[in-house]
């Protein structure tokens, strides 16, 4: 897969953020908090 199909409406800023998130708190539960969201929302 090449990296402009995953770009092509796929992957969107947010899931970037997510991703940053939970690499910066640790785990998907910290990063919901972080993010004042629900865990399923992150997951």
């Amino acid at each position: 897969m090449r990296t402009i199909d995953l770009l092509n409406g796929r992957l969107k800023l947010r899931h970037l953020v997510l991703v940053v998130a939970i690499t910066d708190q640790g785990s998907v539960l910290r990063a919901a908090e972080h993010l004042h969201l629900a865990q399923p929302a992150v997951t």
